[in-house]
């Protein structure tokens, strides 16, 4: 269970107790010269509940208010709330929240969108982007410091190297024979790559909180999350949707694959079974089946652009017809990579086929889109009249008018000519220690294949991960990376934590062992201030 570095304001449930907030003097330097580490880390011996979580986020916009605000990312959507009447929380790190209105993203500071736990049964990916807040956190305005005790100052920065030559040897090492951090216990002393990456750049982490900002969604799939970690045997993967609508939840035919909900290429690849690597689990590629672990969810059945009269019966709403003139239909320009105008109406993308039917990914819609917005648009009207689906005159090109005056988002703008702040996001996933960037649904190289490959190798480096497209993975469509890449403009990738079956003597899987926690959340860094350290002009413009 978490120990708070400070103090929370969100309950446990009745009957769990907590430990008292803070720790030891004694224990935290016991920790920190056994293992020549940060004080924070022995809050990653175990895995985090939901509540504790949402203490933490909102005790770092509490004990960090110049740098972190706290958000209910619910509000957000017209439900309000997951199915099971829970909220989904974030954070944003900069140097000027309290200067700025809600859900705003400064355009002059580029942005990384980290999310986790699409899948619940996923732990490592709560863990991985909550250490990373606190890294964030504990050293942004920090002195110059000595963090190992070795008479040095700065000397070992995070980036996968022994700098200062006193870390333990028999793992992976660079062409100087000097250690590489790779998560194993090589020297047998039951401490993982002591002695490396110990002594960061205190000034790196305040020069890059000044000048980005960094979106952190710890738990995207709170209902599914608290469902596995309450009984772990049931290796529970989608979230918590009533499908069969018995009021019952968790039933085997419940829930939608949240990493299939998304409408970019929504269902393209419902078809065929795929293994991930020889040691890992059977799965479908995507499924339209409420009963498969990939279930898509609903197809939407919605006349989005409008453009459909049931009242005349030579206009009749016809699903997916995708003709022009008379008749017209729903579901006809569903988005797609290409961004084609199907039904020929000047408007592209704008009558999705799925996706965005779950209040979780209607965060992640809701959220990006938001980030795209110019600071003179007032914050309550935005959020009123999006729910609405209306506009005013200062959404620029963002929405055109329908044959019935009403007004509809402009997806050709939104997806090209718009200035997109969302330059890097990550989405974590488990397992198999890979990188996946798009197209996931398609066996094709996007536009900017050259500029994310070259990224990944610079990942690949650090953490020694494979990647996908190397290792013959299967399709993948209605995933959140091609979304945020087709429609968002960020250069977008999956990062599948661990090895799906042994790694180091230690289980990895889904339920990975704890003993991994600290190892790989630590090795993570590495991929996340990489992406954050990258050039601002390398943005898709």
């Amino acid at each position: 269970m978490l120990t708070s570095l400070g103090s929370g304001s969100i309950a446990p449930p009745e009957g769990v107790a907590v430990p008292a907030a803070g720790m030891a003097a004694a224990d935290a330097n016991d920790t920190l010269n056994r293992t020549n580490t940060f004080p924070f880390d022995v809050l990653f011996d175990d895995y985090h509940e939901y509540y504790e979580v949402v203490s933490e986020l909102q005790r770092f916009a509490n004990d960090f208010p110049d740098i972190v605000e706290f958000y209910t990312l619910t509000d957000l959507i017209p439900a309000g709330q997951t199915w099971q009447a829970n909220e989904i929380y974030g954070i944003k790190i900069s140097d000027n929240v309290a200067n700025e209105p809600e859900f705003y993203d400064d355009p002059d500071e580029e942005t990384l969108f980290i999310v986790g736990n699409h899948h619940a049964r996923e732990w490592m990916t709560v863990v991985t982007p909550m250490y990373f807040a606190y890294y964030l956190t504990h050293f942004y305005g920090a002195p110059p410091t000595d963090n190992d005790g070795d008479g040095l100052v700065n000397e070992d920065p995070i980036d996968g190297v022994d700098n200062d030559g006193d870390g333990e040897q028999g793992g992976r090492v660079d062409a100087e024979g000097r250690a590489l951090f790779d998560g194993i216990d090589n020297d047998g002393d039951g401490v993982i790559d002591e002695g490396i990456d110990e002594d960061p750049i205190e000034a790196r982490v305040t020069q890059l909180i000044n000048n980005r900002e960094i979106w952190i969604v710890p738990v995207l799939n709170p209902d599914g999350y608290m469902y596995d970690r309450e009984d772990p045997s049931r290796f529970w993967r989608k979230n918590m949707r009533d499908n069969d609508e018995n009021d019952r939840y968790g039933d085997t035919c419940d829930g939608v694959d949240l990493n299939r909900n998304y409408p970019l290429e929504w269902s393209h690849n419902t078809q065929g079974a795929a293994l991930i690597g020889d040691d890992g689990p059977e799965l479908t590629v995507d499924d339209d089946n409420p009963c498969s672990d990939v279930y898509h969810g609903p197809r939407d059945f919605n006349d989005d652009d409008g453009d459909c009269d049931e009242g005349f019966f030579l206009n009749p709403c016809v699903v997916g017809d995708q003709n022009t003139g008379d008749v017209t239909g729903v579901d006809e320009d569903p988005p797609d990579a290409l961004h084609d105008d199907k039904d020929e109406d000047g408007m592209v993308d704008e009558d999705k086929e799925g996706g965005f039917s779950e209040p979780e990914t209607q965060v992640i819609e809701y959220l990006t889109w938001r980030l795209d917005i110019y600071e003179d648009y007032p914050q309550d009207q935005y959020l009123a009249d999006y729910q609405d689906g209306i506009t005013r005159a200062n959404w620029p090109d963002m929405f055109v008018a329908a044959s019935d005056g009403e007004y509809i988002r402009n997806y050709r703008s939104e997806a090209h000519d718009m200035k997109h702040n969302i330059m890097n996001s990550i989405s974590y996933h488990a397992c198999s220690e890979l990188y996946i960037w798009p197209w996931g649904y398609k066996n094709q190289d996007p536009p900017h294949e050259l500029y994310m490959e070259n990224q990944v190798k610079g990942l690949m480096n650090l953490t020694g991960y494979g990647n996908w497209k190397d290792e013959g993975g299967y399709k993948v469509s209605g995933d959140i990376t091609d979304q945020l890449y087709g429609m968002q403009g960020s250069f977008s990738y999956t990062v599948e934590l661990n090895s799906c079956g042994s790694q180091g003597g230690l289980q990895g899987g889904f339920h990975a062992d704890p003993l991994l926690i600290r190892p790989t959340v630590r090795m993570h860094l590495m991929t996340n201030m990489y992406l954050l350290d990258e050039s601002p002009e390398a943005r898709i413009g």
